[in-house]
């Protein structure tokens, strides 16, 4: 799967990316912007996969994060893609947790 990480993106720019994208993708990302996403644009749910928030049902979203990287072995995608983006205050946090899953895969 390639890979793409973003922090703080914008509605409008994010959707063109995605419907961009040549391959089915994996979403994980922050609940807020999935939803500002798909209300804007109903029609990104085309090119997603699977959504993955790690910002729901937890106090601590890192937790979260975690368990969320847990499961994409279970949907890897080929061709694929993987998008992570975070905006939200524990972003420089959620990047390393995201980098060190990264570095820790493609390992592999």
């Amino acid at each position: 799967m390639d890979v793409f990480a973003w922090t703080y993106p914008t509605v409008d720019v994010l959707y063109q990316t995605i419907m961009n994208f040549p391959f089915p993708m994996i979403w994980i990302g922050n609940k807020n912007e999935m939803e500002a996403l798909k209300t804007a644009y109903p029609n990104v749910a085309e090119k997603v996969t699977l959504f993955l928030t790690f910002d729901e049902n937890t106090s601590d979203n890192l937790l979260a994060l975690e368990h969320q990287l847990a499961k994409l072995g279970q949907h890897a995608i080929k061709p694929g893609i993987l998008l992570f983006t975070s905006s939200d205050n524990n972003t420089e946090f959620s990047v390393r947790k995201f980098n060190e899953y990264l570095d820790l895969v493609q390992l592999k």
